[in-house]
């Protein structure tokens, strides 16, 4: 199990062991992504709310009545997308916290600290995501 100060975060051949400061970047960036996501995530389902109050108030009309469904199935997706993304913003720093950042789900290989770096919620490395999105 690797450390989470960095010290034991797994790399690729050739690259440099993780310092301090990287580890504290990509715990950073997964705490202000957190924040921002739960804020939006609010957000989205205060508007959500409000939408679905002010439904009532429409009359008879069916173009209203459309329109306030595509409002509404906008906002469902905006919430739906925001807490998947949280729940892998949190999934990430999890493993980060307890030592298992940095390893693929998929081959079991270091994913790479330039990955991680860039987009540190990345599960599975460069090769084995470009398979898996092949596949589909």
């Amino acid at each position: 199990m690797a450390k989470a100060d960095g010290s034991a975060l797994p790399t690729r051949k050739g690259e440099r062991a993780w310092s301090e400061k990287d580890v504290e970047t990509v715990r950073r960036t997964l705490e202000e992504d957190i924040s921002e996501l739960t804020s939006e995530l609010a957000a989205a389902e205060q508007q959500a709310q409000a939408l679905a109050e002010g439904f009532g108030d429409t009359s008879d009309d069916q173009a209203e009545s459309g329109s306030f469904m595509v409002e509404r199935e906008y906002q469902l997706g905006i919430i739906e997308n925001s807490k998947e993304q949280l729940l892998q913003v949190q999934d990430a720093m999890k493993r980060l916290v307890s030592g298992n950042f940095g390893i693929c789900d998929s081959c079991k290989q270091p994913i790479g600290k330039a990955r991680l770096l860039a987009y540190p919620r990345a599960t599975q490395c460069v090769e084995c995501k470009r398979a898996e999105e092949a596949q589909v």
